[in-house]
């Protein structure tokens, strides 16, 4: 790590996020065998989308973040497509995408790798640390992604060791939980109850991850 400016120590790992976030903990007496929770869409509680930040060694957030929403067919259709172009357009921190499963496949990383972090660390030599989820540990995706001018790899690749996440894994062992706290927040917020409303549509989601990107990467957080 030495080697490296901290500003191009990268960190990076997918996470997933429910449509409905709710919290464990309710004003019913304790002990109650049988507590009854009012949800209009109760798949929303169950199906998750990915989210895909990367953050830095100086604590900084990369510029965008990479939204993989889950789609029975895997594709967004036409006419939710032009929809999700123009979340896109107008929340510019934002890249929206879509999966059967609502996860990153390898092809999608290969998406966030070009659209995400390459315009970051353009050419310049970087420490990229990952986890061992096989769908991203080919060395080769990187070579051909990350060169400089003379066609020579920029990125140095480090793999956390399975099991070790928990331990070792900046993005796991605290920064996601700082962004579910404020989706939780977002979603469960007193307004929303007030009007009987929830927050959980593909537009709520693209709007929750903009505006926690949008909060995260202020200097009262970067520590």
């Amino acid at each position: 790590m030495p080697k490296f400016d901290t500003d191009f120590v990268i960190n990076t790992d997918q996470t997933g996020c429910q449509y409905q976030f709710t919290f464990n903990r309710t004003l019913e007496d304790k002990g109650s065998k049988t507590i009854f929770v009012k949800r209009q869409d109760i798949n929303k509680l169950t199906h998750t989308y990915a989210a895909q930040y990367a953050l830095t060694l100086s604590g900084k957030l990369l510029p965008k973040v990479f939204v993989c929403l889950q789609e029975p067919t895997g594709k967004f259709g036409p006419r939710v497509q032009n929809i999700v172009e123009k979340y896109s357009q107008k929340y510019k921190n934002i890249i929206i995408t879509s999966s059967k499963s609502g996860k990153l496949s390898t092809e999608l990383y290969i998406d966030f790798l070009q659209d995400c972090l390459k315009p970051y660390g353009e050419k310049e030599n970087f420490l990229l640390l990952i986890d061992s989820w096989r769908g991203q540990t080919k060395p080769e995706i990187y070579d051909e992604v990350f060169q400089d001018d003379y066609k020579l790899p920029t990125c140095t690749l480090k793999i956390i060791p399975p099991k070790c996440t928990p331990i070792v894994q900046p993005c796991d062992v605290y920064f996601y939980r700082q962004v579910k706290n404020f989706i939780k927040h977002l979603q469960n917020s007193a307004c929303l109850i007030e009007q009987n409303r929830e927050i959980n549509s593909r537009e709520d989601c693209s709007k929750i991850q903009s505006v926690v990107h949008h909060q995260l990467p202020s200097q009262i957080f970067e520590k």
